[in-house]
């Protein structure tokens, strides 16, 4: 068997699975996961660091060659992450990686806005507040890339933690679902290579005292604080992507 180049990539995706955080194929418990698992999460976590860059085309070949892996699960893993939506298949050009849309962004944050509030509003005295502390200190913003998918699950687990709270499972597969969607904006939004580093410090840790505060309102059972403390977080967010977007270009429609 040929070794394959992103052996980090898949080492992160790994630890991820178990706290149902980033959707990734393999699972902690697999020595030699499947060879398909293996190229759709290196496909994937390359699409959400825009390493594959939004409305750029890739081919079975060309991915092959980049992962070491044969042409089979390469194809097994882009039709995996078609039915994602990650990837367009194109007849007779391979897949497109799926393009990043102002429109795309602002609907996203604007069904955030509309469950999440509500979501933590709900949560006040159900959800278990050492747990979120835990998780709230867990968000931390690492240096490097495969850092930043570690973010991403924190991340995750962190608003899927409150959204349980609430006792509303179909809210909670709803905010799940939609911030696994949304694994590739907030990536660019937290770690964007093209914004002013010092700008995206000082927004870092604006971020993190919002969470902080949500979780203290939580604490002390505050329910409309907490869902304001919540809608400010998420409007500050959906700037701080706009302004990502922007400064990277990588947005088809700007």
């Amino acid at each position: 068997m040929r070794r394959k180049k992103h052996v980090t990539a898949t080492y992160v995706s790994k630890r991820q699975i178990d706290n149902g955080m980033i959707q990734l194929s393999s699972t902690a418990e697999e020595a030699k996961p499947l060879l398909k698992d293996q190229a759709y999460d290196l496909i994937k976590i390359d699409i959400i660091q825009c390493r594959l860059k939004p409305g750029s085309e890739v081919s079975e070949a060309t991915l092959a060659n980049r992962y070491n892996l044969g042409k089979a699960p390469i194809r097994a893993a882009l039709s995996k992450l078609s039915q994602d939506g990650l990837v367009i298949a194109r007849s007779r050009r391979g897949y497109e990686v799926s393009a990043i849309t102002t429109k795309q962004v602002q609907e996203s944050y604007d069904l955030r806005l509309i469950l999440e509030p509500a979501a933590a509003r709900a949560a006040v005295g159900h959800v278990d507040i050492a747990e979120l502390r835990e998780r709230c200190a867990s968000l931390r913003y690492p240096k490097d890339s495969f850092g930043g998918v570690e973010f991403l699950a924190a991340h995750h687990a962190f608003h899927v933690a409150i959204a349980k709270g609430s006792g509303n499972e179909k809210l909670v597969h709803i905010v799940s679902a939609l911030l696994t969607d949304m694994d590739r904006l907030i990536h660019l939004t937290e770690f964007s290579p093209d914004r002013d580093s010092q700008a995206l410090m000082l927004d870092q840790e604006l971020q993190m005292k919002q969470h902080a505060s949500i979780v203290e309102a939580l604490a002390q059972e505050e329910p409309e604080i907490a869902a304001a403390a919540m809608r400010d977080h998420i409007e500050h967010s959906a700037r701080m992507t706009r302004e990502a977007i922007f400064a990277s270009r990588l947005s088809l429609d700007l």
